[in-house]
């Protein structure tokens, strides 16, 4: 007899598999896809989607833009995280400071708020050891210039875009110019003023959004650059914020309060901004 420890288990050999159809096998296994998982929290945030759009009365471009941005983010949509990096993803932040060599223009909203926005970005930079020549350009209202003191600063007036470039040039080469301009207060202006000082001075145009007055037609904008939020805009306002910034590629260079203080804009305040819009 054979020994135990050398007997084999039976085994039953039902020979080789003749193709690989007679295999069985697992079927395979696929993680969902981000348009798929982008598709599913669509559907399930939709009433917050809509509700974003119909406060803000975005356009179907913009309104996409910001949704899709908002949906690529694990957590809540209208987190903290997901709105800061939708808003950092689609819109440009450069804030005015010190280092700034050309000169700035503001122009658009009311001549109060352009003039706030002036003191409170001078008073910032000049803390910061630069001077700042601080100019207002009222075109057709000052026949001579004008000096006055506001706010611990110099304000020269001047009434025609000749005399502002006359009075930037003349300003010390350290000097960062600041000019408070009315080229967008009337149709008459906006088609000559804003190119004669931007080319002349080799300035930079930035539009002061008050919140209040009309935004000018598009083809008085060109040439803007970056945007300054003086104020606290209503929802509908702030959405035309949003579009116009889209659309012309407007960078948030700061924001000025009702008080006159001073602050770079940043993703983060900016989605503060829209927390308050939309909810």
């Amino acid at each position: 007899m054979r020994g135990l420890l050398n007997r084999l288990e039976p085994v039953v050999d039902f020979g080789e598999p003749t193709s690989k159809a007679g295999r069985i096998q697992p079927a395979p296994r696929h993680a969902p896809t981000g348009d798929l998982t982008r598709s599913i929290r669509r559907d399930q945030s939709q009433c917050e989607l809509d509700s974003i759009r119909r406060n803000l009365d975005l356009s179907a471009a913009t309104h996409e833009a910001i949704s899709v941005e908002l949906l690529s983010n694990g957590g809540p949509l209208l987190g903290d995280e997901a709105v800061a990096g939708a808003l950092h993803a689609l819109f440009d932040f450069e804030p005015i400071g010190a280092m700034t060599a050309h000169p700035i223009l503001l122009v658009g909203g009311s001549q109060n708020a352009r003039m706030r926005a002036a003191l409170a970005m001078s008073q910032r930079i000049e803390r910061t050891g630069r001077r700042v020549a601080l100019f207002s350009l009222r075109t057709g209202q000052i026949d001579d210039p004008q000096a006055t003191y506001r706010g611990g600063l110099d304000i020269l007036h001047v009434g025609s875009v000749e005399a502002c470039i006359d009075a930037v040039r003349v300003k010390e080469p350290a000097e960062l110019a600041i000019v408070e301009a009315s080229c967008l207060d009337s149709d008459n202006d906006a088609t000559t003023a804003l190119p004669m000082l931007t080319l002349s001075l080799n300035a930079e145009a930035v539009y002061v959004e008050d919140g209040q007055s009309a935004m000018p037609d598009a083809e008085h904008l060109s040439g803007i650059e970056r945007i300054i939020l003086s104020g606290r805009q209503q929802p509908e306002r702030f959405g035309a914020v949003l579009e116009a910034a889209y659309d012309y590629g407007w960078a948030f260079a700061g924001q000025c309060s009702e008080q006159g203080i001073w602050h770079p804009m940043t993703a983060a305040t900016l989605a503060d901004r829209f927390a308050l819009a939309v909810r």
